[in-house]
């Protein structure tokens, strides 16, 4: 499962360049900014990789609160795009 995840926010980070090319630097440089952190947690995690407890420590008290709020201003900046 851990490997998923690791596919999962490479695709993020693609998805980040894409956004930014689409975009322009200037209208989501933050929350790319702030991604990057976010990998900084998931490279902890691969660090950590054969012990259980410290990677569930990561997930639960790092990665998933910083992912929730990446998440959030993600969503908040593109609302005006989306449609219903």
């Amino acid at each position: 499962m851990l490997g998923d995840v690791f596919l999962a926010f490479s695709q993020f980070e693609m998805a980040n360049q894409t956004l930014v090319k689409a975009f322009g630097k200037d209208v989501i440089l933050q929350e790319v900014q702030m991604f990057s952190s976010i990998i900084e947690i998931v490279e902890e995690l691969e660090v950590n990789f054969h012990n259980e407890d410290c990677k569930k420590g990561i997930v639960l008290s790092k990665l998933i609160p910083a992912f929730s709020s990446w998440s959030i201003l993600m969503q908040a900046k593109f609302q005006p795009y989306l449609q219903h």
